[in-house]
């Protein structure tokens, strides 16, 4: 009898731990996602900031070989304090211009978006958005590598900054991501998944900033850039083939497709959404916004600007 109860146990082991992992799994929506789009462009970092310096001077400033060979290798011997200053006072410059676009159009975008995805419950074509304009901004590296000598630095600034900026970049991806996860969870599950996607994001950051600079020694920029270009298109697969669209009953379930994209365009969105975000509210919410917005002015602009 006790041979019979323990044979049983074991058959259902298996069993028991067969359904765990594929209850596991089916919690599993956008943390692959979320790990295809910021790893590849934590790898990215580096390599960017060595092909404008590169470009700044052998093209721009058009400097001696030596000197920016010694530059790209961190050798002090090779280069001048002078000849350094040069180099960075142009990269510099271009920054600050690249920063206003980073800085200005995604949060426009977000006035829209936001009061769009709520209005239609469409946050797949969120997700996808941002991926397209780092696929354009990659393939945009490779051809200003390609063609070093021929493109100057700002083209490259140009390239790094437009395409993300026009498709949302960081800011319209987290949005979505946190958006879907909040629709497709239960209550019980919500601050546990959030808590997960979090992880997954910083994770992959960490991870993707360590890399950078030994994948830049040993691939080179054609290495890194081929490798980011392919795993955002693996995430753009992902997005299309794996993710599925989920959410409340739509209150404009009876328009068509075409008509919902069209309504993408409505400036009526931003107007909504500055109403929402400073209309009244009980137990002084409003003023309490307002202060946790300085808040975040305070906290994370000395650190841009650095």
């Amino acid at each position: 009898m006790q041979s019979i109860n323990q044979a049983e146990e074991q058959d259902k082991t298996p069993a028991t731990f067969c359904v765990r992992v594929r209850s596991i799994l089916s919690l599993v929506t956008v943390e692959p996602l979320m790990f295809l789009f910021v790893f590849p462009s934590m790898l990215l970092t580096l390599s960017i900031v060595n092909l404008h310096m590169d470009k700044a001077c052998r093209v721009n400033l058009q400097l001696n070989a030596s000197v920016c060979d010694g530059l790209s290798q961190r050798n002090s011997s090779m280069y001048t304090s002078e000849e350094e200053n040069m180099v960075q006072r142009m990269v510099a410059n271009m920054n600050m211009w690249k920063a206003v676009i980073q800085s200005v159009l995604p949060p426009c975008l977000l006035l829209m978006l936001g009061a769009w995805s709520d209005k239609h419950n469409r946050r797949k074509l969120l997700m996808g958005f941002p991926i397209v304009g780092e696929v354009i901004t990659v393939t945009g590296f490779i051809l200003c590598t390609y063609f070093f000598y021929e493109l100057p630095m700002e083209v490259t600034g140009v390239v790094e900054s437009l395409p993300t900026s026009a498709t949302g970049g960081w800011f319209v991806m987290f949005m979505a991501v946190y958006s879907y996860v909040g629709a497709v969870s239960t209550l019980e599950s919500r601050t546990l998944r959030i808590g997960a996607l979090k992880i997954c994001a910083t994770g992959s950051i960490m991870v993707g900033t360590a890399m950078s600079g030994i994948c830049y020694r040993l691939i080179g920029l054609y290495g890194i850039f081929s490798t980011a270009l392919f795993l955002f298109v693996v995430g753009l697969i992902y997005t299309v083939l794996v993710i599925r669209e989920v959410g409340t009953a739509a209150p404009q379930a009876n328009k068509s497709t075409y008509t919902s994209y069209k309504d993408f365009f409505n400036y009526q969105h931003m107007k909504s959404t500055f109403y929402f975000a400073f209309k009244r509210r009980d137990g002084n919410r409003r003023a309490r916004m307002f202060v946790s917005f300085v808040l975040l002015c305070l906290t994370f602009g000395p650190v841009q600007g650095e």
